[in-house]
């Protein structure tokens, strides 16, 4: 387990929840993601947690291509079962500080409600 998967506080199911239910996803992605997501962009959700945004995404673009990454195994349960419409869809564990990704493999990365919540949020801001 990573540093930052040892002091994880997503890991607490209500508070993944409160946090699903705060989102207006629709809205969120129409107003700050549309204009940079292409029929066929590669987009990373890092932090998705239970995948409501990925989803959306996925909803409002469904020929591109969707991959949430989170480090707790119970979000990306829930993420998994959110995305499971969507062919272009999939999920990754992983940690925000060190993506598992090669470098420039996504066209368009964001985070939401995530960097709140990592012990160093410049090192994984600096990692997307």
């Amino acid at each position: 387990m990573t540093a930052a998967a040892s002091t994880y506080l997503m890991d607490h199911p209500r508070e993944a929840s409160r946090l699903a239910e705060k989102v207006n996803a629709p809205a969120w992605v129409e107003r700050y993601l549309a204009q940079y997501v292409t029929p066929t962009a590669a987009v990373l959700d890092v932090g998705c947690g239970p995948g409501v945004l990925a989803a959306e995404v996925s909803r409002q673009f469904p020929t591109a291509t969707v991959t949430g990454l989170d480090v707790s195994q119970d979000r990306l349960h829930e993420a998994t079962m959110r995305l499971s419409d969507f062919q272009k869809a999939a999920v990754r564990q992983g940690d925000a500080i060190a993506l598992p990704f090669p470098d420039e493999m996504f066209d368009l990365v964001y985070c939401r409600l995530l960097l709140q919540y990592l012990p160093d949020r410049g090192q994984a801001v600096r990692e997307m």
